[in-house]
């Protein structure tokens, strides 16, 4: 078990100092811990309680509902919630590049439950799997992290009520959408049965996971200054 929890903390906490050593004036530990534990491992939970009140079951018969609803909407939600709940109002955060740290930490925290959970599951294919989160699952929610927490940084700090709601709106309905077309890909790939579609899809998600990572990297270089 040692194993598998270090194979699951070890891509969160690679990210997660990378993000952290961006932010020009470095958060406390305490607020660090509360978005990744608190929110981030409490969001899995939020997410077992959605898929409870809404019809999973119906959704998950094709792909793109599966991707865009069961996975994108349900855990997307998931997070911008706990994130509101425990976060927002938290006193550390007192500048919008906060926002986008503590977010990367809130996907960072889901995406630790969820090494963990897979780890396990396949726990006969061990490091291929390790490897497979690590290169691409892990980044994923770390990315969808930081575009949300971009617009709810800002949302923060916004001139007007109504300024406030457009940015966390926009945050929400972007991390959704990259979170649906990044799983709509991979399901898309691994239903069909003809080779040629599922190379092309595979080319698509790469294209696709190095698109997410030039979004990322820049709302990270346009929040420090």
């Amino acid at each position: 078990m040692r194993i598998i929890f270090l194979l699951a903390l070890l891509p969160c906490l690679f990210l997660g100092v990378y993000v952290y050593r961006k932010d020009p004036h470095p958060e406390p530990l305490g607020g660090v811990l509360r978005a990744f534990c608190l929110a981030g491992m409490g969001s899995v939970l939020a997410t077992l309680l959605l898929q409870m009140l809404l019809p999973t079951g119906y959704w998950d018969r094709e792909p793109v509902t599966r991707a865009f609803l069961s996975a994108g909407f349900i855990e997307e939600t998931a997070k911008f919630l706990m994130f509101y709940l425990l976060v927002w109002r938290y006193k550390s955060f007192d500048e919008p590049f906060d926002g986008l740290l503590y977010m990367a930490y809130v996907g960072l925290g889901f995406s630790f439950v969820e090494n963990i959970q897979y780890l396990t599951l396949y726990s006969e294919q061990l490091y291929s799997v390790a490897v497979a989160r690590s290169l691409f699952s892990t980044p994923g929610h770390f990315l969808f992290g930081v575009v949300m927490g971009y617009f709810l940084g800002r949302a923060r700090f916004a001139r007007s009520a109504s300024f406030r709601q457009v940015f966390m709106l926009a945050g929400w309905l972007a991390a959704v959408l990259l979170h649906g077309t990044y799983d709509f890909l991979l399901m898309q790939g691994d239903a069909t049965a003809d080779l040629s579609v599922r190379m092309l899809l595979t080319l698509a998600f790469y294209g696709f996971d190095w698109l997410m990572w030039r979004i990322g990297v820049k709302r990270i270089r346009m929040m420090q200054k």
